[in-house]
């Protein structure tokens, strides 16, 4: 969010300080990520604190109401230009999105329509798009990047967890040599962290990535990630609480309903989260859970394994997280 408004303020145009996000959507806890963040629960205790982002409708490709996807994306990309247009003129920084959902929707997919439809969007109203890869980067959903699967490349790309592969935390940004050089030629980004450009931090991270190089991880991703899919399809099969089953690679989302016919959530009461969860982590699986509408109800887990999972691991799973369906099955009988 800083390179952006500086690389504005730099050029000449300070009036740039509005940034448009996703509602739902997950980009940080601090302060200023919160306002980018659209998840209630977490928004809530600090309205009063943050700047927030202007909020646009992410795409549903499970409880959309148009005739089809083609449709639900024209008319969510229809909703995103009239919220931008009713902005003050050249007041956008940047549209921010996670190019694939995490904690905050259950893994949501978007497609290459709607991100094609954003980047005409940025490019018409002059702003910059910053894709939040901090989840979905590093190799997780079977390419290095997850833009990579709809071929629109960010402006500024936000990436961090798989870099260190859980052996360091480190985190980064890369922005297009266009962005950056106006920035380093006016006395440099003004930022900077007590702990920024960490050499331990580096050096991990530089290791991991020649690791999933030499090893082949991205492309394990890519394979076993269709087996693993192709397991959770078949349990939701079984299961007519298991309401969608979406995402890629490494990156699986399971959202639970009342009924697979009225896809009716769960009421918030009841925590049908908190039940999977505990009952699979007794069982030792873990799993990831949330709610993907708007943190207020929809409830979900993640299935995001190691990026070197085998298919004999997958198996094993994918038997506990059977046996936690059949356990939590048993809860609403």
């Amino acid at each position: 969010m800083k390179l952006a408004r500086q690389y504005f303020y730099d050029r000449g145009e300070p009036q740039r300080q509005r940034f448009v996000s996703l509602r739902p959507s997950y980009h940080g806890s601090t302060l200023g990520a919160l306002g980018l963040t659209g998840y209630e629960p977490l928004e809530r205790p600090y309205e009063d604190l943050i700047t927030p982002s202007v909020k646009v409708p992410s795409p549903d490709f499970y409880r959309f109401k148009e005739t089809d996807i083609p449709a639900h994306v024209e008319a969510v990309l229809l909703q995103t230009e009239a919220a931008m247009a009713a902005q003050p003129e050249g007041s956008i920084v940047a549209f921010v999105l996670e190019p694939v959902g995490g904690a905050s929707t259950g893994a949501r997919m978007l497609n290459k329509r709607y991100v094609e439809g954003i980047r005409a969007l940025c490019d018409r109203f002059g702003c910059l798009l910053i894709m939040d890869e901090v989840l979905s980067g590093i190799g997780r959903t079977g390419e290095w990047f997850a833009w990579q699967h709809w071929g629109v490349c960010p402006d500024i790309l936000v990436l961090a967890k798989g870099m260190g592969a859980g052996y360091y935390p480190i985190a980064g940004i890369m922005a297009k040599g266009d962005i950056v050089d106006p920035v380093q030629n006016q006395g440099g980004f003004m930022h900077g962290h007590t702990y920024a450009g960490n050499p331990l931090a580096c050096a991990t991270g530089l290791a991991v990535i020649r690791a999933m190089q030499d090893e082949g991880v991205v492309a394990n991703v890519r394979e076993q990630g269709a087996y693993l899919r192709q397991q959770l399809d078949a349990l939701k099969t079984r299961y007519d609480f298991i309401g969608d089953v979406r995402g890629i690679g490494f990156l699986q989302g399971v959202e639970l309903v009342q009924s697979q016919d009225t896809k009716a959530p769960f009421p918030a009461a009841f925590n049908a989260f908190s039940k999977i969860t505990e009952i699979a982590r007794d069982k030792g699986l873990l799993i990831y859970p949330r709610r993907c509408l708007n943190g207020v109800e929809g409830d979900h887990f993640l299935v995001t394994p190691p990026l070197n999972t085998t298919p004999a691991e997958i198996d094993e799973m994918m038997l506990l997280l059977d046996q936690a369906l059949t356990e939590f099955g048993q809860l609403l009988s």
